[in-house]
């Protein structure tokens, strides 16, 4: 892609007469350029910045060439993979025949835009929502050139998983994720994030319709030279069901900002985490959940392990509007800290109007058993293995509620890479 040095309107104005989409794609374009322009940056006084500095995620860095990104090695059969490296395609596995035959849409954004427009008029670019990056959200929308579209029509269910992978080596990349499922739909979905050196600019929207159906998992394991900036939109219709899994590894910093809209009579959102930082890494973490309707159900449980410099925030924000009873709501974060240094801020919040309701939230803060220590290095096991088991342990209870054993064998070896280095 163009090199994206600067936010000037010359720059951008060049960048969209060289940029290859239809024109109705162009006008949206410039449309969220216009927006852009308009507000300010990101203040660290914002309520969603508390803890953090949006210097953090910084364009005028940008401009500076580094080693190849790996992608994180999958060996799970998929029902369609692709992979983007600096915005262009280098690896898709198309679906089946026969899902095609059922209207099943698996394709690279930069084809949608010429090839169903019919689905992105529907819902491309239609809601962005974000914790405090409006502006940067807007400038992905300018400047998005490629990214993943999975639309999975009325009462199709597809067992095997899909798997998108980001590798960003240069610059700074602006991609984006629909994920839109009909009703009674049933998909699965894989993405991971391998940065080296660079940033990553992601903006996702996540539409579930009626009854639909969606399990999600997410790694990011980027170098730790490399800034993240991922934006998620989620919209649950009636009785729709949405279980969202993210690791997180890698990157110097990363921030997340998911907003999730619960629209619909009986939809439930499932939210699990794990996070483990060390030397001097920060990872921002800031979630709401909106019961707009009654009788929807969210539930937000994060685990943290933070070791020498590291440093993560957490915070969650439930609200209940007058009107919407028989809302079941839950947030837990449980975090494990390694080392004096590391800091870890949780910042959870209940904004309820309704008096029907059972919400509730809670945060611990924890140091490794020294009873624990003892008696494995009472067995003969080394301290500092000692210190693997027990923290690869600390996470074991959420890999076992949404994982299979496959998965909890490949995230559990990506965790003893993460303690080993």
């Amino acid at each position: 892609m163009n090199n994206i040095i600067d936010s000037s309107e010359e720059h951008f104005y060049k960048y969209l007469e060289a940029s290859a989409v239809p024109d109705w794609i162009r006008g949206l374009k410039v449309q969220y350029w216009e927006r852009q322009q308009a507000i300010p940056e990101p203040s660290s006084k914002d309520p969603f910045w508390r803890f953090s500095n949006p210097s953090h995620f910084n364009l005028s860095e940008l401009g500076r060439d580094s080693s190849n990104a790996v992608a994180v090695d999958f060996s799970k059969a998929m029902a369609g993979r692709i992979v983007l490296s600096n915005d262009d395609v280098v690896d898709w596995q198309p679906i089946s025949d026969e899902l095609k035959q059922k209207g099943v849409v698996w394709a690279p954004l930069r084809q949608a835009f010429f090839d169903h427009q019919d689905i992105l008029d529907r819902y491309f670019l239609h809601n962005i929502e974000t914790l405090g990056s409006d502006k940067w959200a807007y400038l992905n929308a300018a400047y998005c050139e490629n990214g993943v579209l999975l639309y999975v029509p009325e009462n199709v269910e597809i067992s095997m998983p899909f798997l998108v992978q980001f590798l960003a080596s240069k610059d700074i990349c602006f991609p984006q994720i629909l994920v839109v499922l009909e009703k009674d739909a049933k998909a699965t979905l894989y993405d991971t994030y391998s940065v080296s050196n660079s940033q990553l600019c992601l903006s996702s929207q996540v539409v579930l319709h009626q009854g639909a159906n969606l399990h999600r998992k997410a790694i990011q394991n980027a170098n730790k030279e490399a800034s993240l900036l991922r934006m998620e939109s989620q919209s649950l219709h009636e009785g729709s069901f949405y279980q969202n899994f993210f690791m997180e590894l890698g990157g110097g910093y990363s921030r997340s900002e998911v907003k999730t809209l619960l629209q619909g009579t009986n939809a439930t959102t499932e939210t699990y985490g794990i996070t483990v930082g060390d030397d001097s890494q920060f990872f921002d973490q800031r979630f709401e959940v909106l019961h707009e309707k009654p009788s929807t159900k969210s539930q937000l449980i994060f685990k943290s392990i933070s070791n020498d410099r590291s440093k993560t925030v957490s915070h969650c924000r439930i609200k209940v509007p007058q009107g919407s009873q028989q809302v079941h709501a839950r947030q837990r974060n449980s975090n494990l800290i390694l080392s004096n240094d590391a800091v870890v801020h949780n910042l959870p919040e209940l904004e309820i109007e309704a008096n029907d309701v059972q919400c509730s939230h809670g945060a611990s803060t924890s140091h490794l058993d020294d009873d624990q220590l003892f008696y494995l290095a009472s067995r003969g096991i080394d301290p500092s293995v000692a210190q693997d088991l027990l923290t690869q342990g600390f996470c074991e209870d959420i890999l076992q509620q949404v994982c299979d054993q496959e998965e909890i064998d490949f995230f559990q070896k990506l965790l003893y890479n993460k303690f080993s280095t």
